[in-house]
């Protein structure tokens, strides 16, 4: 992921959104967190 994540700051990309069930996929919500990424609202 962390190579993805670089990929799209060379490419321009000022942030990246990744959108999962919080409740239902606890395993996806910590990794996110993990690799530094922050919860938001669902449509932002």
């Amino acid at each position: 992921m962390r190579h993805v994540f670089l990929t799209f700051r060379e490419r321009g990309a000022t942030h990246v959104d990744l959108k999962t069930n919080s409740v239902k996929n606890t395993a996806a919500f910590r990794l996110y967190e993990r690799l530094g990424m922050i919860p938001v609202d669902w449509e932002g």
